[in-house]
């Protein structure tokens, strides 16, 4: 499987996730969003979401913290849970891994010997479905001990790189408006993401083949007509 090139700000949200198992600091994000040779990307992910995250039309500064804060405010519910840390970096804990939905994270995790993909072992995971740019996989990981652990399955879009999914994220959080699930259409994509909004921030958002809505609506669409 070819991954594919990570840019200069993907691996600049690699460095704010840090290393495995360790939580990510929003100051770094904050920095991250301040550092002058990726302003290009921040002007872009700015635009794309009309100057808004929650206040309207605000200015770059009030934009950034308010991207900060939706994307570092604990929305956990058994424990804490920050969604930048949970979508972008992967958590694994004693109850397993949680999230890691975003492909330069698998490129780290596999250079690094953290984690690694399960292709051929249906007795580990039997779980395989690939419908590009959508891979959904068993993977093997380090767990907080050393020992080696399996999540069955997981999933990531192999094209979006992290400014994707910090806008795609945010719009369904916008779109969505209050705190739920909802399943959000991904732009010149035929799938859908999940995506959970708790306490006011964003708790998750991962591609899903077969996605369904939490209750028996059949329609949870984050941007409900």
């Amino acid at each position: 499987m070819g991954f594919p090139e990570l840019t200069d700000f993907d691996r600049g949200v690699l460095r704010v996730c840090g290393d495995w198992g360790t939580h990510p600091d929003e100051e770094d994000f904050r920095i991250l969003l301040n550092c002058p040779q990726h302003q290009e990307v921040v002007k872009e992910i700015y635009d794309s979401l009309n100057h808004q995250v929650i206040t309207p039309s605000a200015d770059l500064e009030l934009f950034k913290d308010e991207l900060t804060k939706i994307w570092f405010t604990n929305s956990g519910v058994e424990k804490e849970t920050i969604g930048f840390g949970h979508i972008f970096c992967g958590e694994p804990d004693r109850l397993g891994l949680g999230g890691m939905h975003f492909v330069g994270r698998y490129v780290e995790a596999q250079e690094n010997k953290w984690a690694g993909a399960i292709w051929g072992n249906k007795s580990l995971c039997n779980k395989l479905d690939i419908k590009l740019p959508v891979y959904t996989f068993g993977m093997k990981y380090l767990g907080k001990g050393g020992e080696v652990k399996v999540k069955c399955p997981n999933g990531y879009a192999h094209n979006l790189h992290a400014d994707d999914i910090l806008v795609s994220a945010t719009k369904a959080f916008k779109e969505l408006g209050k705190d739920g699930m909802c399943l959000y259409k991904m732009e010149d994509a035929n799938y859908q993401s999940v995506f959970v909004r708790k306490n006011d921030a964003i708790l998750t958002f991962y591609p899903d083949l077969t996605p369904k809505c939490n209750d028996k609506s059949t329609n949870c669409s984050c941007s409900k007509p």
